[in-house]
C-alpha cells in the first residue's frame, strides 16, 4: 500500500499498460470506484465505494488483503480444525469491519 501511495513512479507497477495503471496509479485509481468521476459521483458498481472497494484500485485492494490476512490469522489461530468455519467466520467479520468503518466514515467524518 505505502509503495503505491508514496513511491509509485519508483515501483514496478509504474511500468504498466495504460489499463493496468488506471488500476494501480493512486493518482488516478481512486476514481475508478465511480461511474463518471466528476459528472457523475454514483458508485460504478453495487458496494464499490463500501464492501467491495478493494476491486476498485490497487491501494484499496491491498489493503483489504491485508486486512483479510489479519482476520483469518486470528480466527484460524482460535479454530484450527474447522478451516471452512474459520473461513466463513474471516468473511463475516471482513463485511462487519467493512460495515462499521463505512458506517463511522460517512457519519462523522464526511
Amino acid at each position: 500500500m505505502d509503495t503505491l501511495q508514496f513511491h509509485f513512479g519508483r515501483s514496478i507497477f509504474q511500468d504498466v499498460s495504460k489499463f493496468e495503471t488506471e488500476f494501480w496509479n493512486p493518482d488516478i485509481s481512486w476514481k475508478n470506484k465511480y461511474k463518471d468521476y466528476p459528472k457523475d459521483k454514483s458508485p460504478k458498481f453495487p458496494g464499490a465505494t463500501t464492501l467491495f472497494v478493494g476491486l476498485t484500485d490497487g491501494w484499496h485492494f491491498f489493503q483489504a488483503v491485508m486486512l483479510f490476512c489479519f482476520l483469518l490469522a486470528i480466527i484460524y489461530y482460535k479454530n484450527h480444525n474447522f478451516f471452512l468455519i474459520s473461513l466463513m467466520a474471516t468473511i463475516i467479520l471482513y463485511g462487519a469491519f467493512s460495515f462499521g468503518f463505512t458506517l463511522m466514515y460517512n457519519l462523522f467524518l464526511i
